[in-house]
């Protein structure tokens, strides 16, 4: 998600305040705090507060959406929900519900305290959407409004995705200066470094942690335009959202291991991300478009090429932490979920271990885990 005290305006006053480049390196924990309980950026919305106990699902990102919201209006307490999977347990805690839009289909899932309340996947006509982004705003909205009924009654604080295509994420390593401010000198470094403009993208940015001499930041950013299709599909759709992060976080929550590749697959392209300490280090996308047939032999195809891609640019930037082959990788997404026989044809094919991630959530019986993966791992950074 991106924080709105932390996204860069569009018409930033230029400034002459500029820092010496350090050689990039990952940032290891901060004194006395687990990785896995340090935060990451958000393109939306205010920062969470970190977990009490520490672990995997304990991943913040750097938000790029919001304003606060009024208050909800005081609810009567409702009787917990059961839902029957392989830990059912009560729903207790905070709903929310998780929204992600991909090309010619929205998924809207609702969750509470590790469980999987409701969930609903909408087909939409592939003229409603143009580049990975939905063209049609209204139509999009009307179709999602039929299910908003899903929501009703549990105060749920609504999350969502922005298209991996249209963000991205880097690590940044400052000499720790007095008087700097992040809020010029990031913004700078991100346009010198890694060639994000302010005009062209939300940016947001965490610090992660802190070294002798030196601090070291998360910096996440999406395009303005994705960030604001969301937020008008929900509007018109009578929703209210309340923050939109970069969908490598919600993969890395939902994977749930301290060190992994993950690869998340739509119709018409495909993430991955590595996972070390918890955290996502290096994110990748490639939008391929719509492709009416995404067929077994393409799908594979497409994987392989993302994973290594993933894989060998990651050892590029990173070469002290390598990925060994005992570092499992995971594939999923809604092509996983209609052919399940892609994720042994990449492990053959890589030489490595590909499975299928196990979500520490219950469930109802058949729940499509590939199709809603990521907006399980949205609601694990809220409603734990």
């Amino acid at each position: 998600m991106i924080d709105e005290s932390h996204a860069e305006p569009a018409a930033a006053a230029p400034s002459r305040l500029s820092l010496p480049e350090k050689e990039h390196k990952l940032p290891g924990p901060a004194a006395g705090r687990p990785a896995m309980e340090q935060a990451a950026p958000y393109v939306e919305s205010v920062f969470p507060p970190l977990p009490a106990t520490p672990g995997p699902v304990d991943i913040a990102a750097p938000v790029i959406r919001h304003p606060p919201a009024p208050e909800e209006p005081k609810q009567a307490a409702r009787k917990p929900a059961m839902v029957k999977g392989p830990t059912a347990r009560p729903a207790t805690g905070k709903a929310v519900a998780a929204l992600t839009i991909e090309h010619g289909m929205v998924k809207l899932l609702v969750y509470r305290g590790g469980v999987v309340l409701d969930y609903k996947k909408i087909e939409c006509p592939p003229q409603m959407f143009r580049g990975s982004l939905a063209s049609d705003i209204g139509g999009v909205a009307t179709l999602l409004a039929g299910s908003a009924s899903l929501m009703k009654g549990t105060g749920t604080t609504l999350v969502a995705a922005a298209p991996g295509y249209q963000a991205s994420l880097h690590y940044l390593t400052l000499p720790r200066a007095n008087g700097m401010d992040p809020s010029i000198v990031i913004p700078q470094m991100a346009r010198r470094r890694f060639g994000i403009s302010t005009e062209g993208s939300r940016i947001a940015w965490r610090r992660q942690s802190i070294t002798l001499g030196e601090d070291n930041w998360l910096v996440v950013s999406a395009t303005p335009k994705s960030v604001a299709s969301l937020s008008a599909i929900a509007r018109a759709a009578g929703l209210r959202l309340g923050s939109v992060e970069i969908r490598a976080f919600a993969l890395a929550r939902a994977i749930g291991q301290e060190n992994a590749v993950g690869a998340w697959t739509s119709a018409d392209g495909m993430d991955a991300v590595v996972v070390r300490d918890w955290l996502p280090v290096t994110y990748i996308s490639n939008y391929w478009g719509p492709e009416p047939a995404l067929d077994g032999k393409s799908l594979v195809n497409h994987a392989l090429e993302v994973i290594e891609s993933a894989i060998e640019t990651h050892e590029a930037k990173h070469p002290d932490v390598p990925i060994t082959m005992d570092v499992p990788i995971y594939l999923t997404g809604s092509p996983v979920q209609d052919t399940p026989a892609a994720i042994e044809a990449v492990a053959k094919q890589l030489g490595r271990s590909v499975t299928s991630p196990m979500l520490p959530v219950s469930m109802p019986s058949g729940f499509p885990v590939h199709d809603f993966i990521v907006n399980i791992g949205l609601a694990m950074g809220v409603g734990r």
